[in-house]
């Protein structure tokens, strides 16, 4: 493409391959996955032992702001690459590096200037400013890896993309348990992110080349814009959303509430492993199969369908016990996040559906409608905890975050005009065994003696295995016909399945 850029692909071209490079990606990622989630969940507990709930609630500042950073500084150009027809010309690349590079220099500048500014603002010593300082330089490191991420990506190359991904994650949180043992604090959050930055950015250039340069021309961005800044706008709103916790709840309860707050969020995020797996493919994937809607709409079905089911399943174990899960992984002073953990779990299914319904979205040219939904999902946020956290103190977020889930009805209508197939379905199904399962060990436990270990544990056998009992009653021929489609996919290597 030339400096006045090309209009983006009406239509992408599906290779004969497309079923074998769906498998190897989701392998990869899957691997990468597994990698990188073992690291950070056994980071995570080491931390929360290690540090003060105040010095992990820094860590939680610290990672909301790289990801933020991250978000905002790409604004959607390198999605707006990948998800184009022809191949991205370099002059794309330089354009598009140079945008995030600016962006993110000037943030970076500003962060650094108002350290002490924000040490105070929080509570914290004097000391910590060097924190926020050293995580200013984490950031404009990090633009390195977004050229040969995009390029790998555009080629479903995720075995390469998982590699960096998960040194990163296992260098931050390996250094920073060890930062954090030698006595260091919140400061070895962030040097555990420099190193991991560094480690990754060489991983990736190894695996893709590309000598950084500067280029600009205003037609390339705008023409990547006019797809990038909506499909990153929603993005960029759920940073804005998930920003309560760092933000508001910080500076009205302190570090030491975003650390409960946070601790919490992070136990139920883990539900939803599956959708971690699947997002960074989902997109690619829906996008090559956007003028193909009968394949289209099953491919979203069953992801959907078996997303929702591990999800809520992890859901039921750890809700069954959930005080128990929380102090037996993180320590007994860690016991006030678990009044957190119903309320938190109530918002599993619609997150579960949620990452494939928007992904979809976005593959069929409809980034308005994840800006709308994410929007709405801001709005609710922020209406609903301002208040409840007033009022309840810290607590008041799970509340808060339980009701806007009341939006799930008008996502599903929205997603269904755009596929139509049955969606909602698979979720009603998951939640009413889930419903019922939990029923069942809550009267099991109070049979055996309520919160004695025995009866702790009985509990969480009897909630999974009255929910998957429940769930394969109600999905049996569904679910046998997705397994024998995956597993004709596995050995024949291509995309039988949704022949």
């Amino acid at each position: 493409m030339s400096d006045r850029g090309q209009p983006l692909a009406e239509r992408s071209e599906l290779s004969p391959q497309f079923g074998t490079l769906f498998m190897r990606g989701a392998v990869a990622l899957a691997v990468r996955h597994v990698s990188v989630r073992a690291a950070t969940i056994i980071g995570t507990v080491l931390l929360a032992r290690l540090l003060s709930p105040s010095d992990f609630g820094v860590y939680a500042i610290v990672v909301f702001v790289i990801g933020a950073f991250s978000a905002i500084g790409d604004v959607g150009l390198g999605a707006a690459l990948i998800q184009q027809r022809q191949e991205p010309a370099e002059n794309q690349i330089r354009v598009a590096f140079t945008a995030q590079f600016v962006i993110t220099l000037l943030g970076a500048l500003a962060l650094f200037l108002a350290a002490p500014a924000i040490s105070r603002s929080y509570g914290l010593p004097s000391g910590h400013q060097d924190v926020f300082r050293l995580l200013a330089i984490v950031l404009l490191i990090g633009v390195l890896r977004m050229p040969p991420t995009l390029k790998l990506e555009r080629k479903l190359a995720f075995t390469a993309v998982a590699r960096a991904e998960s040194a990163y994650s296992v260098v931050f949180q390996g250094l920073a348990v060890v930062s954090a043992v030698a006595g260091l604090g919140a400061l070895s959050v962030v040097i555990g992110a420099l190193a991991g930055t560094l480690v990754s950015v060489v991983l990736l250039h190894l695996s893709s080349p590309w000598r950084p340069r500067l280029s600009w021309s205003t037609a390339v961005v705008k023409d990547l814009l006019a797809f990038g800044l909506p499909y990153q706008g929603s993005v960029i709103l759920s940073f804005v959303k998930d920003a309560v916790n760092p933000v508001f709840i910080g500076l009205l309860a302190g570090t030491t509430a975003v650390g409960y707050v946070s601790l919490a969020t992070t136990a139920v995020g883990y539900t939803v492993m599956l959708s971690w797996i699947l997002n960074r493919l989902l997109f690619p994937s829906f996008a090559r199969l956007r003028h193909e809607p009968e394949r289209l709409g099953r491919l979203l079905q069953r992801t959907i369908r078996w997303n929702v089911f591990a999800a809520v399943g992890l859901a039921v174990v750890l809700l069954a016990a959930p005080e128990e899960w929380i102090t037996l992984l993180f320590g007994e002073r860690w016991r006030p996040a678990a009044s957190l953990l119903p309320w938190l779990g109530v918002a599993v299914p619609l997150a579960a559906a949620g990452s494939p319904g928007l992904a979809v979205m976005n593959a069929l040219r409809r980034p308005d409608l994840t800006l709308r939904f994410t929007l709405l999902w801001v709005a609710m946020t922020w209406i609903l905890t301002v208040p409840l956290v007033s009022i309840l103190g810290w607590w008041g977020y799970g509340p808060a975050n339980a009701l806007v889930q009341l939006s799930a009805p008008l996502f599903f209508a929205a997603l269904k005009s755009l596929v139509p197939v049955p969606l909602a379905r698979d979720m009603a199904t998951a939640v009413a065994a889930a419903t019922a399962a939990l029923a069942f060990a809550m009267l099991a436990r109070v049979a055996l003696g309520g919160n004695e270990p025995m009866a702790s544990a009985t509990g969480v056998v009897v909630a999974l295995a009255g929910y998957l009992a429940i769930w394969l009653l109600l999905q049996r021929s569904t679910a046998v016909q997705d397994l024998g489609r995956a597993w004709a996919l596995v050995t024949a290597g291509y995309w039988r399945g949704l022949r």
